[in-house]
């Protein structure tokens, strides 16, 4: 039974979400066009162009991202402490810069200190507030945007993207790196690229050339200033992604039919549903659904079984 998406996204629960959405019947149409030969991957800078914009404006952060040539991932964090920091006035003009704001409400801006045009304006941003914790909203926004951009190119209507986006909650910090890696790997996995280091189209690539320069992404840990949101370095977790392409290659290489589910066991989209996360988080966030059982309990048992202790993901 389809499950509502305010249940989907919860950041009482956690604040960390793995988001994805595919084009249209799975078609390159942010790569090269097989029978055409069209090259479209300048689409995928539209939507990091679109990313970096969105997120200057939503009180949501990046851990990382990989944009393929048929559908892309992002690993999302939703910042409740920026959301409250934020004054009213400050939530409507980042809103105002996404989309028109009512009459009643530029009207009210231009006297802000009234009484009623303060009334307005406090309604208003309680709305705006909300919305900018909203990962729907942000998906929208990205989606929307680049839809309408590749039809006009095309010169054409209709779907660009063949759905709603999907989620899965992340239910502990192992199940954020886990995510993460396999959002980082994905180009390595899908032969587009041989050198994680080179591939321009991921957080993992951006973090790389662009180190002291990224704003609003997730930090990793700083063991000089002792500050960090996820509790691991950046070295640390560039020689896990190593390490992973070393084994995944030896994998490659020993391949046979029926070692085919050793190869397809990190696939995370397909091994777990709504959340990722180990056995006993799964279990409770099912139970949270309303549901006595939940894809992926089993797969969590192999993926997290040599992880160290855990930490809900809301506590990072």
């Amino acid at each position: 039974m389809t499950v509502a998406r305010k249940h989907l996204i919860n950041p009482e629960i956690t604040e960390y979400y793995h988001c994805f959405t595919r084009c249209v019947r799975r078609a390159f149409l942010c790569g090269i066009d097989g029978l055409t030969g069209n090259s479209y991957e300048h689409r995928k800078e539209w939507i990091e162009e679109r990313i970096e914009f969105l997120i200057s404006i939503f009180c949501i952060q990046i851990c990382t991202y990989a944009i393929m040539s048929n559908h892309y991932h992002l690993v999302l964090k939703i910042s409740q402490q920026d959301g409250a920091v934020l004054s009213d006035q400050d939530v409507i003009l980042r809103w105002g810069k996404l989309y028109r704001l009512p009459g009643i409400v530029e009207l009210a801006l231009l006297s802000p200190q009234k009484g009623l045009n303060k009334l307005i304006i406090s309604q208003f941003a309680k709305k705006y507030r909300a919305r900018l914790l909203n990962i729907s909203w942000f998906m929208k926004a990205l989606n929307e945007f680049i839809s309408k951009k590749a039809n006009k190119e095309d010169d054409c209507t209709g779907r660009f993207w063949e759905g709603r986006f999907k989620s899965q909650a992340l239910l502990s910090e192992e199940a954020i790196i886990e995510c993460m890696k396999y959002v980082d790997l994905n180009p390595f996995r899908a032969d587009i690229t041989d050198n994680i280091r080179r591939f321009k189209h991921t957080g993992f690539g951006l973090r790389l050339n662009k180190a002291s320069n990224i704003k609003n992404f997730v930090s990793f840990e700083d063991v000089l200033n002792n500050t960090s949101q996820l509790k691991i370095t950046f070295e640390d977790y560039s020689e896990m992604l190593l390490k992973e392409v070393d084994e995944w290659s030896k994998k490659l290489q020993d391949y046979s039919p029926k070692s085919g589910f050793v190869l397809q066991k990190n696939k995370l989209t397909e091994a777990f549903s709504s959340a990722i996360g180990d056995s006993e988080s799964l279990k409770m966030w099912a139970q949270k659904l309303g549901k006595r059982w939940i894809k992926g309990i089993s797969a969590s048992e192999t993926l997290f079984r040599y992880s160290p202790p855990k930490r809900s993901a809301s506590s990072l």
